[in-house]
């Protein structure tokens, strides 16, 4: 099957630099060489300028004939405003980079003379070819991790109801995905306001915990001595069974929203606090020296420096944090019986309604997964410069 080349043009006075870019490229592009001579002669009548997709400007060294020559091209531009060719100018002047943007208004890629042929041929390559086999694959490979997570639940809840039906087990001690599903459909207003009864704690001692658990964390990483003091307590305070602390916290926030609260900052703090730690003392020394050679003040040196540096340590502690927010969550709703999917959680339980309880159980589940996207989508956007970003 015959493929029809898409051109590309090449205005040089030299014939040199048009053959060599007709050998180096003439299999993924037809390479069409016009002269000063010959640009006179076009007819824009013709098919000349159909399938173009790129112009390569070549602009002489000499001012007059810089003039000269774009006085030529000029028109040629203009009749290609419409089809968006890709323009290469070779400048060898700022004031020739300015003539050939005034005579063509759309986006143009300028390269400084002297340059080598073999960049500009690595350019140009990278430019015309066709995706890649490795490329496809790359493209294959993304969609396959957004899709393998699906495939994987999808098949393990088809494993799940295959082993109930077959072994059939009682609905009360194990219910199958579907009867899970039909719960959830039917006791959906209930579940969707025990969600955001929950979600509205967890989220507002998730926003506690990374509160103080930066602050203190940049202040415990460039401070050594109020590290070595304080982490260790908070390390005990950490390995306290988080079910042991709870009726403490309701005895002294009451049942109601404060020990929700309270009880998800607490389990959420600590994944903050040394993760902002560890970033802030992992900048390195010699830009804290340079920093200050340049008479940077404190502000500057935090902004400028320390805090961009900490960041994608902050948001590895911030996507556990949120994870953990739910679970302190869930362990007070589960002990004061006031409200939320803990309370769900409960009722379903004194019933023997097991397919309730793990609806429940599922939106306590989705109510971690939205939180976790939540810092995942403002982690991309805080941190657009870094490629391994996490993808979920």
């Amino acid at each position: 099957m015959n493929m029809r080349l898409q051109k590309l043009l090449v205005f040089s006075e030299n014939e040199h630099f048009g053959k060599v870019l007709e050998e180096e490229l003439s299999f993924i592009c037809s390479i069409c060489h016009i002269s000063p001579d010959k640009l006179d002669k076009l007819s824009k009548e013709s098919d000349f300028f159909d399938d173009i997709y790129g112009i390569i400007i070549d602009i002489p060294l000499e001012y007059k004939d810089q003039k000269h020559w774009l006085y030529k091209v000029k028109n040629v531009l203009m009749e290609l405003q419409l089809k968006k060719p890709l323009i290469f100018v070779l400048s060898p002047t700022l004031e020739a980079d300015r003539l050939i943007r005034n005579a063509y208004l759309k986006d143009i890629i300028t390269l400084r003379k002297p340059i080598l042929i073999a960049d500009l041929l690595a350019l140009l390559k990278k430019r015309l070819m066709p995706k890649s086999g490795k490329e496809k694959f790359y493209w294959y490979s993304n969609l396959s991790q957004q899709v393998s997570p699906i495939i994987t639940a999808a098949g393990l809840f088809t494993l799940w109801e295959a082993i109930v039906l077959f072994l059939h087990v009682p609905r009360y001690l194990f219910p199958a995905p579907t009867v899970i599903l039909f719960s959830i459909l039917e006791n959906a207003n209930q579940l969707i306001l025990a969600i955001l009864q929950s979600g509205i704690a967890a989220g507002m001692g998730f926003l506690l915990a990374s509160t103080f658990g930066i602050i203190l964390g940049g202040v415990l990483g460039h401070n050594r001595l109020l590290e070595s003091s304080l982490f260790p307590i908070f390390v005990v305070i950490q390995a306290i069974p988080i079910i042991a602390l709870a009726p403490i916290i309701v005895i002294w926030f009451g049942s109601g929203l404060a020990s929700k609260v309270a009880l998800s900052a607490l389990i959420g703090f600590f994944p903050v606090i040394v993760s902002s730690a560890s970033g802030f003392k992992s900048v390195p020394e010699e830009l804290h020296y340079l920093m200050r050679l340049y008479n940077s003040t404190y502000k500057q040196h935090l902004l400028k420096l320390s805090i961009p540096h900490a960041l994608p340590e902050i948001f590895a502690g911030l996507r556990v944090s949120a994870a953990l927010s739910v679970v302190g969550t869930i362990v007070a709703e589960l002990i004061t019986t006031d409200s939320g999917l803990g309370r769900l959680i409960i009722i379903a339980t004194y019933q023997v309604d097991t397919a309730r309880a793990f609806a429940a159980v599922f939106g306590s589940a989705l109510l971690s997964i939205t939180l976790v996207y939540l810092i995942v989508f403002f982690e991309k956007r805080f941190l657009f410069w870094r490629k391994n970003t996490l993808t979920i």
